[in-house]
């Protein structure tokens, strides 16, 4: 009998344990989830994620100069202008040297040669021609980028080359030279009208396969014109359409609306996704704001939007004095995937109440409190906090409840007979009563501490969620959410206005 109680003993003091560990671990993996929004700093949120662009004609930096400064007083490090052009121009395709310019300028004698000893002579002398020529290209898309005559030279070799392998039976050469044709001129067509039907089957298929990925770009038009050609590696490619490519290459692309210069920028793409790439002609630092109307409002989101993709930012700012010699200040705010954000003409002195209207991250005032209307911010933490109440407020139920019976089977082999227990015992030691006696009211404890914690998250929550969910505008300017900088961290808090 003794083993039989000991047994009963140690499965419950066992079991109370690992529900202490249990509910420790998963508490504290709940709790860092449900505060992180509370305790993220501004700078985790702004800082090196955000740049201020002039949109005046010509560039007037005193206003943008304005605002990096409003933003460095609140706490908040935007990217320098400077670190702004290096992000874009790292994110562009770099010009060809001026020795790789000669080689391709002198292209089409040698590719005139191959095809000569192609025809007339034989394969493997029109291979010794036009390998180097093709390796070439191949080597220097940003190159061919730039000169749609000289990617289309480049292809022309390929299916020649292409040709003079399969005629010599090396199928492994062949088909490499198909599958750098097709990752890296995806949008090239190619018909039996001018090419062997043999050599498009084997194309095709490739195309086929690179289709099988799921990898795809999407070139979007961010010019006002619409008489404007896309081009990737050179080659022209449909604007708005996906583009079956190879994942993790690089691609180089191009918009040509009749402008000069413009600018060649490249991109890869991860495998299985769709990459939407935004371009407009010339450089987007220069697209300004010629007036303050519907069209040209338009112009300044779309180049701010490239501006946005190619310096791979979460947020732009736009600011401009001097539309139509008007004294204010105008600002824009652009979030990544979300729409454009416009703030009413602000006095100078002015600037950093209209950024706080578009940044609800940013303190009320220049060192005040950071404050967030109803709808103004919270977003998920309102139904973060809520869930994580009620399975927090839910473990320590279940741990109470539980502690509480094995209080209740420990009472039964005690050295006290009890009606109540169905098979009482009357031999225990009582370091072993104590032992387990003081680990069940542990258990207890937490489990009280558990079930507080859990329903102030609750009420927490939901009111969050009940303020952040009020389309009432009254509502949102008496009743914000208010962090308080204190030391480095924040408090939390409500504040009401009356």
């Amino acid at each position: 009998m003794n083993s039989k109680m000991n047994h009963l003993n140690l499965k419950h003091t066992q079991m109370l344990i690992l529900n202490v560990k249990i509910f420790l671990f998963v508490f504290a993996i709940i709790l860092c989830t449900s505060t992180s929004a509370f305790s993220q700093n501004l700078d985790e949120k702004l800082n090196g994620d955000v740049a201020v662009v002039s949109l005046d004609l010509p560039i007037n930096t005193s206003a943008e100069q304005s605002v990096l400064k409003a933003l460095a007083n609140a706490g908040v490090e935007p990217l320098s202008p400077s670190m702004l052009r290096a992000r874009l121009d790292q994110a562009k395709s770099k010009r060809p040297t001026s020795e790789v310019a000669g080689k391709l300028a002198k292209m089409s004698s040698r590719i005139s040669k191959g095809v000569e000893k192609f025809f007339y002579e034989s394969e493997k002398k029109s291979i010794a021609y036009l390998q180097p020529v093709f390796d070439l290209g191949m080597n220097n898309m940003g190159a061919l980028a730039r000169r749609a005559d000289y990617a289309n030279q480049i292809f022309q070799a390929g299916l020649l080359l292409l040709r003079a392998y399969e005629e010599r039976n090396k199928k492994e050469n062949a088909q490499t030279i198909v599958d750098l044709m097709i990752r890296n001129f995806p949008t090239q067509p190619f018909t039996t009208s001018v090419i062997p039907p043999k050599i498009v089957s084997r194309l095709e298929t490739a195309r086929t396969r690179l289709a099988d990925s799921k990898t795809s770009i999407e070139l979007v038009n961010r010019y006002a014109s619409k008489e404007c050609v896309a081009y990737l590696n050179g080659i022209e490619a449909p604007l708005n359409k996906p583009i079956p490519v190879a994942p993790d290459t690089y691609y180089h692309v191009r918009l040509d609306c009749g402008v000069q210069n413009q600018v060649v920028w490249k991109t890869e793409v991860k495998e299985g996704t769709r990459l939407s790439v935004p371009l407009t002609a010339g450089n987007p630092l220069t697209i300004g704001l010629a007036a303050n109307d519907l069209n040209a409002r338009q112009a300044a989101e779309n180049a701010l939007q490239t501006i946005l993709f190619w310096a791979d930012l979460n947020h732009i700012i736009g600011v401009s004095e001097n539309v139509q010699n008007d004294p204010s200040v105008l600002l824009v705010k652009i979030q990544k995937g979300d729409f454009a954000r416009w703030s009413d003409g602000a006095d100078t002195e002015d600037i950093y109440k209209a950024l706080v209207r578009l940044f609800p991250e940013l303190p009320d005032e220049q060192g005040g409190s950071v404050s967030g209307s109803a709808n103004g911010g919270t977003g998920y933490l309102g139904p973060i906090l809520l869930g994580s109440g009620v399975v927090i407020t839910g473990i320590g139920v279940g741990f109470l409840f539980d502690a509480i019976t094995s209080d209740y089977d420990l009472n039964c082999v005690k050295n006290i007979a009890e009606p109540s227990c169905p098979n009482p015992t009357n031999s225990i030691a009582k370091e072993d009563y104590d032992k387990q006696a003081e680990t069940i009211q542990t258990v207890e404890t937490l489990s009280w501490i558990a079930i507080g914690a859990g329903t102030a998250t609750m009420i927490a929550g939901g009111l969050i969620w009940i303020l952040d969910g009020s389309d009432d505008e009254d509502t949102n300017d008496k009743v914000s959410l208010s962090i308080d900088p204190v030391g480095g961290n924040y408090s939390v808090g409500f504040r009401t206005q009356f």
